[in-house]
């Protein structure tokens, strides 16, 4: 039974992919993918796509349904386009159906395998069959007419019917029901009588010219400017549901993140291909890194984009602890001037300012030197009484200190953490750290301050307040700590912040038959509360707000076709505190369609 099933489920792989096909794409890195698979699912990389489940008719591979392997193979698949370019390649295919055997490991209940096979039988009928003509149609069309006639017909009827029963017969959570809601609702996702789907396969050359990296800002710019519509924010939110449990990632999510009419992306990846072009030590990278992405302009974009990846499950550990070490530290700005970003004062430091040697300009002094060895500053290089600093160094120092501030430990504690050599980031800070701990210990009256700590990055709060109809008080009430975890990480994602830096602090159920939540969140100074606010506002009045959890967390818990109480719905929301209230912004976030 096996084999014949998921000859029906290749069937139904071409109906599921969105784009175009114009030459299949593959990331870098496709035979390290395939070579960890293999040593992941314990079988030799000859064999893994022959690989399969281990069921009444097969007894299978002893680690394909461990996490593991399923990692790995999904990992692998994400190397290739998730935009149809790759439908008719033979390992592209081979390894979508693996991928989707996969997905029906470990059914939660045993009924869940007896609904799935209805499901699958309803495929292989005659009316299963004329169904997947249909969707070959609608896509290769991309008529909105061929989606209309689709999605009125009896065969998403009858689809969902069978969804239906799988969700009754207990498989709320299990992948291979989620997959199949999945596509189900890409499908047939609408706004404004637009069919969603029909809309983004039109725009393919369009996304496509979005992506690329080798044409101008402007003409990325152009080619986002027609993409971004509510129709790509819908899909974004219906691929949100999902994508976790199913480890997707199509590599668009990110695509039309914006402030203030800047595409984000496109800036950070102008930005990372500029630095790659200069002469760079790492921590002159980072650096100059976090001075372009964190310029007025730029620094609400290059945050959303660090807590966008960060709050991705495909994002590798170490790499989710680097972007989280970005969105704590390189935006940072002086504490007495909050004009001056901390990145930019160090630039000198990180550059090795005072780290030359005095006679050996290649070569590196060591800090605590004073006998002439150091080259930086010059009223530092000698003290003639080692007991006692020169008035002209302790001066200097004194001035340098003042400059830095609070910078030069937040940026350290930055470098060190995100960096690989730490012994070479420790010498970029260590004579000025060695100079005001020495030379000011000793000539105090001369110097006004020490070195201050590192910078406080959150002290500000911000009240915020914002109020759901759906899913109802009594959901959220019965799922608290699902809820409480989802609604943080996303109002985190949207805002570009830490999870850690908001909380949510009460949930109550409104006169407006809906929930009033409300959250605290921590920024840096008062004008970054302002403009997160404004952020906020945003999101809402254009339709933009994606919540990523809060839309997983619905997923597998929601019967199909069901709205109340369940899938999103109207979304008000204010950014002042509730004892404020006083008008509402109002963005209505479509039903997922199944």
């Amino acid at each position: 039974m096996s084999g014949t099933r998921h000859l029906v489920l290749l069937a139904l792989i071409a109906t599921s992919m969105v784009g175009l096909s114009c030459g299949c794409v593959v990331e870098s890195g496709l035979t390290t993918a395939k070579a960890a698979a293999a040593s992941a699912c314990g079988v030799s990389q000859a064999d893994l796509l022959s690989m399969t489940i281990s069921d009444e008719y097969n007894t299978g591979s002893p680690k394909f349904c461990t996490s593991a392997c399923g990692t790995a193979v999904a990992a692998w698949l994400r190397k290739y386009a998730d935009d149809g370019s790759c439908d008719n390649e033979a390992d592209y295919r081979e390894l979508k159906t693996l991928r989707d055997m996969q997905l029906e490991c470990n059914p939660p209940q045993p009924e869940c395998n007896d609904a799935y096979l209805d499901y699958i039988f309803f495929l292989q009928s005659t009316e299963g069959q004329a169904c997947i003509a249909a969707t070959h149609t609608m896509r290769s069309s991309a008529l909105q007419a061929d989606y209309a006639a689709y999605c009125t017909s009896d065969c998403v009827t009858t689809i969902n019917t069978h969804l239906q029963a799988m969700y009754d017969a207990g498989c709320g959570s299990w992948p291979a029901f989620l997959n199949a809601k999945r596509q189900a609702a890409l499908s047939c996702s609408k706004v404004s009588g637009t069919y969603c789907e029909a809309e983004h396969i039109s725009a393919a050359a369009l996304i496509a010219d979005g992506k690329n990296t080798s044409l101008s800002k402007t003409e990325r710019t152009t080619a986002l400017q027609q993409v971004c519509s509510a129709c790509f924010y819908e899909l974004q939110r219906v691929q949100a549901a999902y994508k976790d449990a199913l480890l997707l990632d199509d590599g668009e999510g990110d695509l039309c993140i914006r402030h203030n009419n800047i595409y984000c992306r496109v800036e950070a990846e102008t930005i990372e291909a500029a630095l790659a072009l200069e002469t760079l030590t790492e921590d002159e990278y980072l650096n100059q890194y976090a001075d372009r992405m964190c310029k007025a302009s730029l620094s609400r974009c290059a945050q959303k984009l660090w807590a966008y990846e960060a709050n991705q499950h495909v994002t590798s550990s170490a790499r989710k602890t680097k972007l989280n070490e970005y969105l704590s530290r390189a935006c940072i700005h002086h504490q007495e001037d909050g004009s001056k970003l901390c990145a930019g004062i160090m630039s000198d430091i990180v550059s090795g300012t005072y780290t030359e040697d005095a006679t050996t300009p290649s070569a590196t002094c060591d800090a605590d030197d004073v006998s002439g060895g150091c080259a930086e500053p010059p009223e530092c290089r000698v003290w003639s009484d080692p007991d006692v600093c020169s008035f002209g160094c302790s001066s200097v120092v004194n001035t340098e200190v003042t400059r830095v501030g609070c910078c030069l430990n937040a940026m350290r504690e930055l470098h060190l953490a995100v960096t690989t050599d730490t012994t070479a980031t420790n010498a970029l800070f260590a004579r000025l750290r060695f100079l005001s701990d020495s030379c000011c210990a000793r000539q105090s009256s001369a110097c006004a301050v020490g070195l201050r700590v590192a910078c406080t990055t959150r002290s500000a709060e911000e009240i915020l307040a914002l109020t759901i109809t759906s899913p109802s008080f009594d959901w959220i009430s019965n799922n608290e700590e699902v809820f409480q975890t989802a609604a943080i990480n996303d109002i985190a994602l949207n805002l570009g912040l830490l999870p850690q830096n908001v909380d949510l602090t009460t949930f109550t159920e409104s006169a407006v038959n809906g929930t009033v939540l409300e959250f605290t969140i921590r920024t840096e100074s008062s004008e970054d509360s302002t403009q997160i606010r404004t952020v906020l506002d945003n999101l809402i009045d254009t339709d933009r707000l994606v919540l990523h959890h809060i839309e997983a967390s619905y997923a597998s818990r929601c019967k199909p076709g069901v709205t109340s109480g369940c899938t999103s719905a109207a979304f008000l929301v204010t950014t002042q505190p509730l004892t404020l209230l006083v008008a509402v912004l109002i963005a209505l976030l479509s039903t997922l369609v199944l």
